[in-house]
């Protein structure tokens, strides 16, 4: 860790966290990094399972994916019916989660 330590609003930070906010607090300035949300749940590109992959020829570095029900928004309202809701099971949502801690960025849900 650095000697110009990252403050954090939290004083009980577990380890890893600490480690987290360290990396990007020494990364400042020197890089940008991408997050993206439903990167393999709504693709639109041909032929392949991540859009940011297909175009820049790296994954986000954070990625998230709503782990949510289902059809389901806000405070458990209904969605209306779409193809997309109906696919989106916990299958689907697990798959998801498994493929995205294979891959070299954060995951978030």
């Amino acid at each position: 860790m650095s000697e110009n330590l990252a403050q954090s609003v939290d004083g009980n930070l577990n380890r890893q966290s600490r480690a987290l906010l360290e990396a990007l607090h020494a990364a400042a300035g020197k890089f940008s990094m991408f997050g993206h949300q439903n990167e393999t749940s709504k693709v639109i590109t041909p032929d392949t399972d991540f859009d940011v992959h297909a175009v820049t020829g790296a994954y986000p570095a954070v990625w998230g994916n709503d782990s949510g029900a289902a059809g389901t928004g806000a405070y458990g309202i209904p969605l209306p019916e779409s193809p997309y809701a109906r696919d989106f099971n916990a299958f689907a949502r697990n798959s998801f989660i498994r493929m995205a801690d294979s891959l070299p960025r954060m995951y978030t849900r």
